[in-house]
């Protein structure tokens, strides 16, 4: 058997499997991997936690999966990953994956007791909504006029800056959908893009909670800068946990053959992006905003860094002059 303890990584040996993969330091006691029978790898699976910093959280991890009874946030498996063939080509390691969200009275997003999702997705951006604002996060804007804070982070993964942004606007959240999903009259309010269109909506499987499209948008720069593009995955889930007034938005970049790559404009990466819209009242939202979007640059860093958090903000301030067009018939 080989073993995993808490303060190192390990590493599955590279004839094992086809692409060697990484096991990350665990919460709990020392694990160990089970041993395979003639047919299969038969494996009981724990949440990773990421504890090296130079690590993206937000790349898919190919979980190998360890025996434990003592470890909170248990994953359980579901998918099949072939081993190679220096094994019997008919050996698989059947993954179930499940991902446990932590249920705090200080979550923005309240969490059931005992709730967990098989979606990746959905556990990365309620995750990074309920991270609390510890010394890691600064505040960038208090916009007081607008009710608007921006919090920046910094993360070694990347050049760009996270933000996590707090805000609250006087329209209901029926306004608020029908204000975002209107392709053409979101053009007439939101001055962040040239472009934004809609490219594909992507079928619901029966397993399926959430609505997901792909969109395009396009960003002007600047006189002295190449100008930026974005092609995103959107995921939506409407009545988050059971609750009509409560929407939950995921984002990040993805591909598409009608929209390829091109040197201009340059093709920005959203690595993770969300929102979270709470109603109160009829006259009231709470909204939510993760972002953290990389434009590929090489130069300017800094500035650009400085100017980021300016981004969230208009767009609340965008999406406001939206909600209120639209109340008045302003279409």
């Amino acid at each position: 058997m080989y073993s995993l303890d808490k303060k190192s990584r390990f590493k599955v040996p590279s004839d094992l499997f086809d692409n060697s993969q990484i096991v990350y330091p665990l919460q709990g006691d020392n694990n160990q991997i089970e041993s395979f029978d003639d047919t299969e790898i038969k494996t009981n699976a724990i949440n990773i936690v990421k504890i090296n910093q130079n690590e993206n959280p937000f790349e898919t991890i190919n979980e190998i999966n360890t025996s434990s009874n003592n470890i909170s946030n248990q994953i359980i498996l579901n998918n099949e990953i072939p081993i190679s063939n220096s094994l019997k080509e008919d050996k698989k390691i059947i993954v179930e994956k499940k991902y446990k969200l932590i249920s705090s009275p200080n979550n923005i997003i309240k969490i059931p007791e005992n709730y967990s999702t098989d979606d990746e997705d959905e556990y990365k951006i309620v995750s990074l909504f309920n991270e609390e604002l510890d010394d890691n996060w600064n505040l960038a804007i208090d916009d007081k006029k607008n009710n608007i804070k921006v919090y920046k982070k910094e993360v070694s993964y990347t050049q760009a800056l996270l933000l996590k942004t707090f805000s609250q606007i006087p329209f209901s959240l029926n306004v608020i959908m029908n204000v975002l999903d209107d392709f053409d009259f979101r053009m007439k309010w939101d001055k962040t893009f040239k472009t934004i269109s809609l490219v594909e909506k992507l079928p619901k499987n029966e397993n399926e909670n959430f609505e997901s499209y792909i969109q395009y948008s396009y960003l002007k720069f600047p006189p002295f800068m190449t100008d930026r593009d974005f092609l995103q995955k959107n995921k939506i889930w409407k009545n988050y946990l059971g609750n009509e007034k409560c929407l939950l938005g995921h984002n990040k970049s993805t591909t598409h053959e009608k929209y390829p790559e091109k040197s201009n404009p340059i093709r920005a990466e959203m690595i993770i992006g969300g929102f979270y819209f709470e109603e109160i009242n009829e006259n009231l939202t709470k909204v939510y905003l993760i972002n953290n979007a990389d434009v590929k640059a090489t130069t300017g860093i800094s500035l650009i860094n400085k100017k980021a958090p300016e981004s969230p903000q208009n767009f609340i301030i965008y999406l406001n002059n939206g909600c209120d067009m639209w109340v008045k018939g302003k279409r």
